[in-house]
C-alpha cells in the first residue's frame, strides 16, 4: 500500500499541470457577462468578446476581427450541421463521416486563410494567439509538408 501511494504521489508530481487545463485554457475575457462566463471560445455568443479584446490589446485589427468572426460563425454553424447528420449512428459510421468531413474541407489554417483573405504567415500568427500556443504554427507545418 506504501509502494503504491509513493508511486502515485511520484506520477503526480511528474505530471505537468499545465497540460491538465491547457486544453481549455482560453484566458476568457473579463467582459464576457457572468451569465456566459465559461462559455466555449467559438459559440458566437461570446466569440465578440474573445475578439474584441485582441483589438483592444492591439494584437489584431479591426478588420482581421470581422472576418475572422464571420468565418467563425460559418465554422460553428456547419459543425452544428455535421453534428445532426451524425446523430443516430454508431461511433464507428460516425467517425467515418467525421473524418470524410475533414478530409474534404482539407488543412484548417488554409481554409481561414482563404475565406477570411488574411495572407497566410498572419493568418498563423493569429491562430497561434487565439489557441495561446502553436496550433497555427503546426497547421503551416503541416501545410508545407503536404506541398513538397
Amino acid at each position: 500500500m506504501r509502494k503504491e501511494l509513493l508511486l502515485g504521489g511520484l506520477l503526480l508530481l511528474l505530471t505537468p499541470f499545465g497540460q491538465c487545463a491547457a486544453a481549455h485554457d482560453f484566458h476568457e475575457p473579463p467582459a464576457v457577462p457572468p451569465a456566459l462566463k465559461g462559455t466555449e471560445p467559438h459559440n458566437p455568443r461570446v466569440l465578440g468578446y474573445y475578439l474584441d479584446n485582441f483589438i483592444s490589446q492591439g494584437q489584431m485589427t479591426v478588420d482581421e476581427a470581422r472576418s475572422t468572426y464571420t468565418y467563425m460563425i460559418y465554422r460553428f454553424y456547419r459543425r452544428r450541421r455535421d453534428l445532426r447528420a451524425v446523430q443516430g449512428m454508431d461511433r464507428e459510421r460516425r467517425r467515418a463521416y467525421m473524418r470524410e468531413r475533414r478530409a474534404q474541407r482539407g488543412n484548417p489554417l488554409l481554409e481561414y486563410a482563404l475565406f477570411t483573405g488574411i495572407p497566410l504567415k498572419r493568418a498563423v500568427a493569429l491562430v497561434d494567439l487565439f489557441h495561446y500556443n502553436d496550433m497555427g504554427t503546426l497547421q503551416y507545418g503541416r501545410l508545407m509538408k503536404k506541398r513538397k
